[in-house]
């Protein structure tokens, strides 16, 4: 599946998205077109009648995952410690976003991972496309293959500096069996 990611931003943005949203229908009708930095209600329940399948924001709000809720359109917030990650699944978030990676640091993600091992985790900001950043990252996932990393690019051939966004998706490592503890002896 394809998805796209229209960021909340300056005046008019959610007529720009509208749209966007518009031309890929005919363009592009395979794809995914959801509205990231939204931070309140009402601009969620904006972009949705706008046609946004899914809402991403740069924190959680619980009023924004009751809308989106209702919608049943998929909101992924932005968390940046385990209870906030622990309130947004209480709220129906099925993925957390990782937000800012590079001030939480892979070290979060595998603190967060262990209490919370069923977490689904997208972490953005500070991954970049480098053996050293991607190996950190990697690391932090152990035993599950619920995290993705999100990184831009500037694409260097085309000269129009746009950004575009690559997720890479972290395949499960084996996982051993867990060792048999001896019977019980009174």
């Amino acid at each position: 599946m394809r998805a796209f990611e229209f960021t909340n931003r300056g005046d008019f943005a959610h007529e720009v998205f509208a749209a966007v949203v518009r031309r890929a229908a005919t363009e592009c009708p395979e794809m995914a077109i959801g509205a990231g930095s939204i931070v309140d209600a009402p601009t969620a329940a904006l972009y949705m009648q706008s046609g946004a399948c899914f809402i991403v924001g740069p924190l959680f709000n619980p009023e924004v995952a009751r809308v989106c809720n209702r919608r049943l359109v998929p909101y992924t917030p932005g968390c940046g410690s385990v209870t906030e990650v622990g309130y947004a699944q209480e709220a129906g978030c099925d993925l957390c976003k990782i937000f800012p990676g590079d001030v939480l640091g892979p070290g979060m993600v595998k603190g967060l991972l262990a209490p919370l091992p069923w977490s689904k985790l997208m972490v953005t900001g500070g991954v970049e496309p480098t053996e050293e950043n991607l190996t950190a990252w990697f690391r932090t996932h152990h035993r599950t293959g619920r995290l993705e990393l999100h990184y831009r690019e500037l694409p260097g051939c085309t000269g129009d500096h746009q950004e575009s966004q690559k997720a890479i998706t972290v395949p499960p490592l084996p996982v051993k069996p867990p060792q048999q503890l001896p019977p019980y002896a009174e």
